[in-house]
């Protein structure tokens, strides 16, 4: 079976995965989901991650809040990369 970081390589799980997966804190507890989530998008789209935590997982508020911050992080990574 294949793993979540295995298929995903230079995008926003990846970045999660190297970032925060292995600290004790609001995004490692997401990073942490990410892994555990082998439906989670493998599309590096804020709109489709979005979409797949409200509709499809039924995100609670702070989950959501969680990835905001995560995704403006990432953002800021990107650009500045």
């Amino acid at each position: 079976m294949m793993t979540n970081s295995i298929k995903r390589t230079g995008s926003f799980y990846r970045w999660m995965m190297e970032n925060y997966l292995h600290q004790q804190n609001r995004y490692a507890d997401l990073a942490r989901d990410m892994q555990n989530d082998y439906t989670f998008p493998a599309e590096d789209d804020f709109d489709v991650i979005m979409d797949y935590l409200v509709y499809d997982c039924g995100a609670a508020s702070a989950c959501v809040a969680v990835f905001r911050e995560c995704w403006e992080m990432y953002q800021e990574v990107c650009v500045y990369a």
